[in-house]
């Protein structure tokens, strides 16, 4: 209630939490009328109304069955339009590694006073760094039936001790993530004290390298050239590393609110224009290291006593620095994740095979 009171203006209305699970379908496809099928997709956390739920569908329907020329009239009735492109910038303009674009998952619905829907970032704590291994698609694991929505699932990394991509096949809850991921950061400490300077390097340098392109059936490429007109670049990919394409997904039916919504060409557009935004004004390194530094300098005790930390407070301090011993790798550095993504947002164009 407080946050539609605060975001709202009225505590009224009805908000959902759609969590990650591979083949959880979480992404708002129309499937029927049958209100249980989006139940086991979406967690309702308000009163649990009949009503909610059949504004709910209703949104899906629209946005799944409303042709390209009319979607955006019909969607502007019921869904805050501006305040999901923002969303979809930042879910992949940050890399949000268990987003809406890779896993259709971990964000939130909200439905105001007024009968208008709002899709909302919700557990972005796989932001800002490349990501580990994209989620597995539609139903059917890798790429769905036939081929379909999805990917391949990336390599993983040189001291992975147990990819991201198999988390995501065998369904592990949060619970078995963090002990996963508490483990991996045991590994990573034990092996950095294991190694010379220069072999820490080395090994930072094979984590960075981005292993392959992945194809995605109605991707879209991109290449340097600016927003706008000229020549575009190879095959529709999705990227990879910091080169995550941001028209990633342009045909995949399990995630209408890209799918569908870039199918609108004024729409499409409006997004690159905020995604050249988000690049243009909030990536800026210059602009933001007083912030990370301010943060930083806030929790910096708290986190040096911290005996229960999952990673070391130097890994903290590299993590946070605005420039880092030649030793230490970039890899998990804030400030390389901005100049990098930043340099590639902005070089960014859409592939005329999508326009």
């Amino acid at each position: 209630k407080e946050f539609m009171i605060d975001n709202f203006k009225s505590p009224k209305g009805a908000r959902w939490k759609v969590s990650g699970s591979p083949g959880g379908r979480g992404g708002l496809e129309y499937t029927g009328d049958n209100v249980e099928d989006y139940k086991r997709r979406c967690e309702i956390k308000s009163a649990d109304k009949k009503e909610s739920w059949q504004a709910l569908i209703n949104l899906c329907r629209v946005l799944n069955q409303t042709p390209p020329e009319n979607l955006k009239t019909e969607l502007e009735k019921i869904l805050d339009i501006d305040g999901l492109l923002w969303f979809l910038a930042l879910d992949i303009g940050l890399i949000n590694g268990d987003g809406y674009w890779i896993r259709s998952s971990d964000y939130s619905i909200a439905l105001d006073e007024k009968g208008k829907f709002h899709i909302l970032p919700h557990d972005m704590n796989e932001a800002f760094h490349a990501p580990h291994g994209p989620g597995m698609g539609g139903p059917g694991g890798r790429g769905g039936p036939g081929g379909g929505p999805g990917g391949f699932p990336a390599p993983p990394k040189p001291t992975d001790i147990f990819p991201f991509f198999l988390r995501d096949m065998l369904e592990l809850d949060d619970a078995q993530r963090k002990k996963l991921d508490a483990l991996q950061k045991d590994t990573d400490t034990k092996l950095e004290a294991l190694f010379t300077p220069e072999q820490r390097k080395q090994l930072e340098e094979m984590k960075n390298a981005p292993p392959m392109v992945f194809p995605f059936p109605g991707g879209s490429g991109g290449g340097p050239g600016g927003f706008g007109g000229g020549a575009g670049g190879g095959q529709p990919n999705m990227g990879s590393g910091l080169e995550i394409n941001p028209l990633a997904g342009l045909t995949d039916p399990s995630k209408p609110l890209r799918s569908k919504i870039f199918a609108v060409p004024e729409l499409k557009q409006a997004y690159l224009a905020k995604i050249r935004q988000l690049a243009q004004e909030d990536l800026d390194w210059a602009k933001m290291a007083p912030t990370v530094k301010a943060l930083r300098d806030l929790v910096d005790a708290e986190i040096k006593a911290d005996t229960r930390k999952l990673t070391s407070y130097q890994a903290f301090l590299n993590s946070t620095a605005d420039s880092l011993p030649e030793d230490a790798g970039r890899s998990d550095s804030l400030r390389h994740f901005f100049e990098a993504r930043r340099k590639f947002l902005l070089n960014f164009q859409e592939s005329p095979r999508a326009k």
